[in-house]
């Protein structure tokens, strides 16, 4: 509950950002929806009627991606991370979260990922990032260990 948690007051936190053309990748069942303030476009590669509509969006045409705790189960995530740049518009923001100390959920949960290294594929992507935070963490005496982290981050 806390990941839930703390990935609901992330976005919150960044709501501002959720404005205009919101595609949400890997939407699920669309828990940020009441947060986009404007047109929101939920996108779940596991729902037939949404595997072929990535295909249709033009390039460009979208001003925020929403992409919560998804990158892990994606073979090529700098991959991904080029075809939000594709899709954004100039100036356009990805608002991102994942975990990066649990253990795998699934089969197919492929990756996590550091603060720096998400930082490094950000950058490889061609986007600048604005803020990059660690959203929750389970303390053990003087030790934080994190759980996962958020990112915001503009097209260059």
């Amino acid at each position: 509950q806390i990941e839930k948690w703390s990935i609901r007051k992330f976005m919150e936190e960044c709501d501002t950002f959720l404005t205009g053309r919101v595609l949400d990748f890997g939407a699920g069942t669309s828990p940020y929806a009441d947060l986009v303030d404007g047109e929101y476009i939920a996108y779940d590669a596991s729902n037939p009627e949404c595997s072929s509509q990535m295909l249709t969006f033009l390039d460009g045409s979208i001003d925020c991606i929403m992409c919560n705790q998804v990158v892990q189960y994606v073979a090529l995530p700098n991959l991904l991370l080029s075809r939000f740049h594709t899709l954004l518009k100039s100036c356009g923001h990805l608002v991102m979260t994942w975990p990066t100390n649990w253990d795998e959920v699934e089969d197919t949960d492929l990756h996590r990922f550091t603060r720096v290294g998400m930082r490094n594929l950000l950058h490889n992507a061609d986007f600048n990032l604005l803020k990059c935070e660690r959203r929750a963490e389970v303390k053990i005496g003087n030790f934080k260990f994190p759980l996962g982290y958020g990112v915001v981050a503009v097209k260059a």
